[in-house]
């Protein structure tokens, strides 16, 4: 039984759940009611302003987001969001940290100058924080090389793992962990969901607009099918800088 504001016993049908004193009011009665919002931020470059308009978007609407998750530019705006930083923050640091310089480091000239841009602007962006210290649960979505699949990466600080979830193959060189070797997972998990926890509804945020691998380049069938999935091509010598080209259309607007 649990007691009352009088001192009276209220029935309570089936066993009674123990609340931390620590737990906020309101995300804890989106629990109950089965309201909790998970946003899957995908990849997409320069898209990734949309990202921006999709969480101002749900925070006009009254939604409150409880967990992110992102892939390639993704899980910066999420990282960002997580941390506390309101919409038009969020917004500032995109147009600030990824001016015309950054840009060309990161996703013209690439190489060692587009990992050291970026990993400047995830250091000044993010001061250090690391996962525990967020507000919102964000899941970072990579690929790793050596053993051919996506990951998840949710421990440490955010900046050593956004790095990597937008190190473009090709373009960038892989960012080793151990013997982790971590790239784009674009074309694996462009729109992460089910890196996603605890959450009842899910916005997915797709940029990209194409489907993506069922399994690894030039890997073998699983299933019952040997077809490669729409949109893919099947030859041999298909390699990252391939997969990883956009679909083909007008090129993106800049904003400035």
């Amino acid at each position: 039984m649990v007691k009352g504001a009088d001192g009276a016993d209220l029935p309570v049908d089936g066993p009674a759940e123990i609340v931390d004193a620590g737990v906020d009011p309101a995300r804890l009665g989106r629990r109950l009611a089965r309201a909790r919002v998970g946003v899957a931020l995908g990849a997409g470059g320069a898209k990734g302003w949309a990202h921006i308009e999709v969480l101002r978007g749900l925070a006009r609407a009254g939604y409150v987001v409880d967990a992110v998750a992102g892939s390639s530019i993704g899980p910066w705006i999420g990282a960002w969001t997580a941390l506390g930083n309101d919409i038009d923050a969020v917004e500032g640091l995109l147009r600030e940290r990824f001016d015309d310089a950054t840009v060309q480091a990161v996703f013209r000239r690439g190489g060692s100058d587009g990992v050291e841009a970026m990993t400047r602007v995830a250091m000044e962006t993010t001061a250090g924080a690391r996962f525990d210290d967020l507000l919102v649960p964000l899941a970072v979505v990579a690929a790793d090389l050596s053993e051919q699949r996506a990951l998840v990466l949710a421990e440490g600080t955010l900046a050593s793992a956004v790095v990597p979830a937008m190190t473009v193959p090709g373009l960038h060189p892989p960012a080793r962990r151990g013997r982790q070797r971590l790239v784009d997972a674009v074309v694996l998990t462009p729109v992460p969901t089910a890196a996603l926890a605890d959450v009842d509804v899910t916005v997915a945020v797709n940029l990209l607009a194409r489907q993506a691998l069922d399994r690894w380049p030039g890997a073998a069938a699983t299933g019952p099918s040997s077809d490669p999935p729409t949109g893919t091509r099947s030859s041999k010598r298909s390699n990252w800088r391939r997969w990883a080209r956009p679909p083909p259309g007008p090129p993106p607007r800049t904003f400035r």
